[in-house]
């Protein structure tokens, strides 16, 4: 009985060694498949430089993530990288056709990670851009949003992304998001380092000013002096908002 029971925890030991050499040797694989991914994303994160060969060749990797349903977190990271700057990079005016099919590469690439990490934030807030570039429908921009929101409600790093996402969205998709705006903009106003806002907001869009100026109401004067002393003057765009709204012909 006793020979039995060594033979039996040998056997379990012996499969429980397979089984960690088997998903060891498969993590090493796949850091392997992915090296130049993660070399050229790495680089575009430190020294935000990468040529167009080189993303251009490394895009055919970036593919297989989807392809072949990589759904590891930190192969997805590095190839949302480059797939976003190889989007960044095109131009629709001079070659609108390579331009497209990078826009459909990043509708795809971002459906898979979401699908791999659905509590990502950021991926669902990248979905969202993505779609916002095809075509700006309120309703689906904002459920992506509301996603992202919920997901990331208190992270300065998301906050400050959506942000700057929200920032280039028509009024008619910020009021169907602005439940979320609203939440987005109080927790930042009033807990956000005003260094990072203001870089977030070199230029604030007519469309998000109103909601902006309403989160900033009942700030003190000295939180509001340290955004402007960040370039974020919330007294001059009070004044702009003012203009703007004077400016606006009688009905």
């Amino acid at each position: 009985m006793r020979k039995a029971l060594v033979l039996g925890e040998r056997i379990f030991f012996l499969v429980v060694a397979a089984l960690l050499f088997s998903l060891a040797y498969s993590e090493i694989a796949q850091s392997a498949r992915f090296a130049n991914v993660f070399v050229i994303a790495e680089r575009l994160e430190k020294t935000d430089q990468a040529s167009k060969i080189n993303l251009s060749k490394i895009l055919a990797d970036t593919g297989a993530i989807v392809d072949e349903g990589f759904c590891r977190s930190d192969i997805l990271m590095a190839g949302a990288t480059i797939a976003l700057r190889h989007f960044d990079e095109g131009d629709e005016i001079a070659d609108y056709a390579a331009w497209s099919k990078a826009l459909a590469f990043n509708e795809k690439y971002f459906r898979h990670a979401i699908s791999c990490m659905p509590s990502n934030s950021n991926f669902w807030l990248r979905l969202a851009m993505t779609r916002a570039v095809q075509a700006e429908e309120p309703t689906d921009i904002a459920r992506l949003m509301s996603i992202s929101v919920r997901l990331a409600p208190a992270d300065q790093f998301s906050l400050i992304a959506r942000l700057y996402f929200w920032n280039h969205l028509s009024a008619a998709t910020l009021k169907e998001a602005s439940r979320d705006l609203r939440k987005d903009l109080k927790t930042l106003f009033t807990s956000g380092d005003p260094k990072k806002i203001a870089a977030a907001l070199p230029i604030v869009s007519d469309a998000l000013l109103p909601y902006l100026l309403e989160a900033t109401r009942d700030m003190v004067e000295d939180r509001k002096k340290s955004f402007s002393w960040e370039g974020l003057d919330i007294k001059k765009l009070g004044e702009r908002y003012a203009h703007n709204e004077n400016s606006q012909p009688s009905g």
